[in-house]
């Protein structure tokens, strides 16, 4: 069994962030048509991937906080369900305790005011390993910044931007070579999260895909 704790406000802000990036083709992988939870001992990582844009809502401890967010492992939320998910967050208004149980093939959401369930994936449903494309730092002022914060963004990626960092007041961008993935991230003052997009705009993907991008990063180096 998995569980992911935390408080409903954040978890609902993640998901909606994150899922533009969600891959709508339900031919490919099954873990790219996902949002991914994992809970670690650090907090809640909310992550989603179409194999060319990544977005990560981490959510971290705060230390004058008495909430805790944390969890046992990894859930896949399907993309299919996760405009239920959300109708049932949303419909709860007061600030609110939420757990999250995945136990073989059923995800529970579960609330004081009210609990629902949705089917999960096949076991042995995958999620692209997406800590090989972003820095393992938590903090955008631990980010290397080997360029000036200056891009060419093509107009089809900004949609993606506005609502991944919709409602902050600026972002730190770090772009480190021509065929090196495009970083945007950005640490929110008022709560304790960190917001990350990662973009591929040249050819190749994420790991798992028709050209992994560390093959593109190694490529470069011969």
């Amino acid at each position: 069994m998995t569980k992911i704790y935390g408080t409903r406000e954040l978890i609902l802000d993640g998901i909606e962030r994150v899922m533009c990036c969600v891959s709508k083709d339900t031919s490919r992988r099954l873990g790219l048509c996902s949002v991914l939870l994992r809970g670690g001992t650090n907090g809640i990582d909310i992550v989603a991937t179409n194999g060319h844009r990544l977005a990560r809502y981490a959510i971290r401890h705060e230390k004058k906080s008495a909430t805790k967010y944390s969890g046992t492992g990894d859930i896949l939320i399907p993309a299919n369900h996760l405009k239920q998910v959300v109708s049932f967050l949303k419909a709860e208004k007061a600030p609110a305790i939420l757990q999250i149980t995945q136990q073989k093939n059923r995800i529970e959401f579960s609330m004081l005011s009210g609990t629902i369930t949705v089917e999960a994936h096949p076991e042995g449903t995958d999620f692209p390993s997406y800590l090989q494309v972003i820095p393992d730092q938590d903090r955008p002022s631990e980010i290397k910044k080997d360029k000036p914060a200056t891009m060419g963004l093509e107009p089809t990626y900004l949609g993606d931007v506005a609502k991944v960092f919709k409602g902050l007041k600026g972002v730190h961008v770090n772009m480190s070579g021509e065929l090196d993935p495009i970083l945007i991230t950005a640490e929110d003052i008022y709560q304790p999260v960190v917001r990350t997009l990662v973009i591929m705009p040249h050819r190749g993907a994420f790991p798992g895909e028709t050209k992994p991008l560390l093959e593109v990063k190694n490529a470069k180096q011969a």
